[in-house]
């Protein structure tokens, strides 16, 4: 009858491998799932950041064709700023004449 012990103890020890292996199975099955859903959580990322990507090569695209340069803009400028000074040289030149005419008694 020294034996039952003996079996007792490695049914004991059995189950409990038995128990650790069960549980360490369901651990790796759940974290296969998890993995699993990380995945395809990633791919819909990595498809959104494409697509992100895409818009933001079409906005730099529609920028350049639509907007102008700081160097085309500033030539502009210039070229509006001496256009504005002629007319005032002119305007000037204008009421100098007028000016003098009225000191000289020509004026019509």
């Amino acid at each position: 009858m020294e034996s039952w012990p003996t079996i007792a103890a490695m049914v004991t020890v059995v189950s409990v491998i038995g128990g650790f292996i069960y549980r360490l199975s369901g651990q790796i099955s759940e974290t296969s799932a998890r993995s699993k859903a990380a995945v395809e959580i990633a791919k819909t990322a990595a498809a959104k950041a494409e697509q992100n990507e895409r818009a933001l090569v079409e906005h730099r695209v529609s920028v350049a064709r639509e907007y102008v340069t700081t160097t085309t803009l500033a030539s502009l400028e210039n070229k509006v700023v001496e256009a504005i000074n002629r007319l005032g040289d002119r305007l000037d030149s204008l009421f100098m004449n007028k000016t003098s005419r009225a000191h000289d008694g020509s004026d019509r």
